[in-house]
């Protein structure tokens, strides 16, 4: 396995669930880590327990489905920290409604953050990769995106994982031979 000590990691949706636990093993590999959460509470939270164990944390809170937020946030980062060269984009939101029950704005907002969310940080970050040859994106899908019936009621949330899935897969075609590594996570 190469070392990733020391290189700066970016986990999106780091305040909770997945994403914190990828914050804090991070920072225990000691990977300057920033932590982006929509909720500025929760990053900083995040943070607090990563430098309390002696790490090198930073918090931003960023709306992943906004452009203008994660440019915000890539500022914020080279400032910083540096800008990163392991990008988690584990920020993800649902609902349990069938489509026929939810709002336009509901589905818009649900594929807006599940796919879109990788997407903007993809577009932002990776640019720095590929002018380093060195990188590493981890994209959050979901079992939901491969097999829709294991989770009822969340059809915008499925269309929106699988198509993270063949984001990541198609960026590993694209990329590998740059340096810059891809992998979907589906949990």
């Amino acid at each position: 396995m190469t070392s990733i000590t020391g290189k700066v990691a970016l986990v999106t949706g780091g305040g909770s669930g997945i994403g914190r636990g990828l914050a804090l093993a991070l920072a225990a590999e000691k990977c300057p880590v920033i932590v982006s959460d929509i909720a500025q509470d929760r990053a900083d939270g995040v943070v607090n327990e990563i430098k309390r164990a002696g790490g090198s944390a930073v918090a931003v809170a960023c709306d992943v489905s906004d452009r203008s937020s994660v440019a915000a946030m890539k500022a914020e980062a080279e400032r910083s920290l540096g800008l990163p060269t392991l990008l988690f984009a584990v920020a993800g939101v649902t609902a349990f409604d069938r489509l026929e029950e939810m709002t336009s704005q509901d589905i818009d907002w649900i594929v807006q953050v599940n796919l879109m969310g990788v997407m903007n940080c993809v577009e932002v970050f990776v640019p720095y990769m590929l002018s380093q040859r060195s990188g590493h994106i981890v994209g959050t899908a979901s079992t939901a995106g491969l097999i829709p019936s294991r989770l009822p009621h969340h059809a915008p949330y499925a269309a929106a994982k699988l198509g993270v899935i063949g984001l990541m897969l198609a960026l590993r075609t694209d990329y590998t031979q740059d340096g810059v590594g891809c992998t979907v996570l589906v949990p």
